[in-house]
């Protein structure tokens, strides 16, 4: 089944009305802001919208909170950056070096710098996307064979 719109619609809302509440001023030694990129992309077969919640300072580091609607798909793509996915609720699958990763809630995987990969969202999924560095969402800094 495919996500409706008024899911997708109070997906996008949440993501836009979330807030962090933090003391919160470094990790690791590098200072953290609060940062609200948010971003939907059009994906073959569906959408993907990604909430910025954190970009330290020194652009080491970003965490996303994303949602991903069922059947939606990236073409096999590669990023100057590590990826940490952690599935929050759902299914995803990632083809990754040949080989094939179905993820559920609580399941991680990490993406090696410039791997090229491929994300197939088997349910309506939530998840966390950890980068570093922080990763820009431009097509410039996206390759796509």
């Amino acid at each position: 089944m495919k996500v409706s719109k008024v899911n997708l619609d109070q997906a996008r809302i949440a993501m836009q009305q979330l807030s962090i509440v933090s003391d919160m001023e470094s990790v690791g030694g590098a200072s953290v802001i609060q940062h609200n990129y948010f971003t939907e992309l059009d994906l073959i077969g569906g959408k993907v919208i990604n909430f910025e919640l954190y970009r330290s300072e020194d652009n080491k580091l970003s965490i996303l909170h994303s949602f991903g609607t069922i059947g939606a798909e990236s073409e096999r793509h590669n990023h100057r950056v590590v990826e940490i996915f952690t599935v929050l609720e759902g299914k995803m699958k990632v083809e990754l070096d040949g080989g094939e990763h179905i993820l559920g809630p609580t399941e991680v995987l990490r993406i090696p710098l410039d791997a090229w990969h491929k994300v197939t969202f088997l349910d309506n999924t939530w998840l966390t996307v950890q980068s570093i560095p922080a990763i820009a969402l431009t097509k410039e800094e996206i390759s796509s064979e």
